[in-house]
C-alpha cells in the first residue's frame, strides 16, 4: 500500500512539473518577456514591466464622467493580445486598463494573452491562443458577449478609446470623428 501511494504521489509531481506552461521567455536580445495568458498583477507588479505600465496607468487623463452606456459592457468580456516587447502594448493597455476602470467595470472580465516577437513564433502564444483570431498588430482589445466577438481595437484607437469602447457597448460599427 505505501509502495502504491508513493507510486501515486510520484506520478503526480512529474505530471504536475511537465504541465506548467511557460509564461516567459527570452528573445534574441536577451530580454525577458510574457508569453500567453497571464494576471494583470505581472504588468502591476514584476519590476520587468510595472515601470511602463504605472507609467502610461498614471499618465492618462480621462476628465469625463457619466457614461449611460457604460452599463452595456457589463456582460462583455475583452481578450487584450499583446507583446510586452511592443511600444504600443506598452502605451495603450494601461490606457485601456485605466479606462476601463473608470467605467467601474470589473477587472476579471479583461483577460490578457502576451505574443512572442521571436521570429518563428512572431505574434503567436505558446498554446495557439492566437489562432483564428486574426491577430495581425499588437495591441489587439476582441470584445465578446457570450464569447461571440461584438468588436475590437486594433493597435491603437480609431478615435479615443471612450468613443471607440462606447461605440462597441453600442453595437456601431466604428467610425472616426
Amino acid at each position: 500500500m505505501k509502495k502504491s501511494c508513493y507510486t501515486l504521489l510520484l506520478l503526480c509531481t512529474v505530471t504536475f512539473c511537465f504541465a506548467q506552461e511557460e509564461t516567459t521567455y527570452v528573445n534574441q536580445r536577451g530580454e525577458t518577456h510574457l508569453c500567453g495568458p497571464f494576471d494583470i498583477n505581472e504588468l502591476e507588479r514584476n519590476t520587468l514591466y510595472a515601470s511602463w505600465f504605472t507609467k502610461h496607468y498614471d499618465a492618462f487623463k480621462i476628465t469625463k464622467k457619466g457614461y449611460s452606456w457604460s452599463k452595456e459592457l457589463n456582460d462583455i468580456e475583452v481578450d487584450i493580445y499583446m507583446g510586452t516587447w511592443c511600444w504600443d502594448s506598452k502605451i495603450w493597455v494601461p490606457r485601456f486598463v485605466k479606462t476601463w476602470d473608470h467605467l467601474g467595470l470589473e477587472r476579471g472580465k479583461l483577460h490578457f494573452i502576451a505574443l512572442y516577437d521571436i521570429a518563428e513564433r512572431y505574434k503567436k502564444g505558446p498554446n495557439g491562443e492566437e489562432k483564428g483570431k486574426k491577430i495581425y498588430r499588437v495591441p489587439t482589445f476582441i470584445f465578446k458577449r457570450d464569447g461571440k466577438e461584438i468588436g475590437r481595437i486594433v493597435e491603437t484607437p480609431q478615435n479615443d478609446l471612450l468613443t471607440d469602447i462606447g461605440q462597441i457597448a453600442l453595437g456601431l460599427t466604428l467610425q472616426s470623428k
